[in-house]
């Protein structure tokens, strides 16, 4: 890691001033960051890649969410013939792969 210096009053000090970065929004990067912060306070506090790994985990939830509702699809003749048990159909499916993305992203 490359440390930068300031000069002030003939003195060279070092520039702790932490980088900008823009702050990751998103439902899985927030569940990994609460994570860290409960769980692993001294990876939270040391990486110096926190926001890069946030968007990490977060693009790869939404893609894991993203293909396994397309294996999964519910058939339309149910969505116009009950669409309070294709809601809740839907939802249990949802349900059921955040629970493996919580397991397999948030929490390894």
């Amino acid at each position: 890691m490359m440390m930068n210096y300031i000069t002030e009053n003939g003195w060279n000090l070092p520039n702790l001033t932490p980088p900008q970065e823009i702050p990751v929004t998103g439902k899985y990067a927030l569940m990994r960051e609460r994570y860290l912060i409960e769980h692993q306070r001294s990876l939270y506090l040391t990486s110096g890649t926190l926001n890069q790994h946030l968007m990490e985990v977060q693009q790869q939830a939404e893609e894991m969410l993203e293909q396994a509702m397309k294996k999964m699809p519910l058939p339309e003749q149910l969505k116009q013939e009950n669409p309070m048990e294709w809601t809740g159909r839907m939802n249990n499916q949802k349900h059921s792969i955040e629970e493996t993305i919580y397991q397999t992203l948030i929490i390894s």
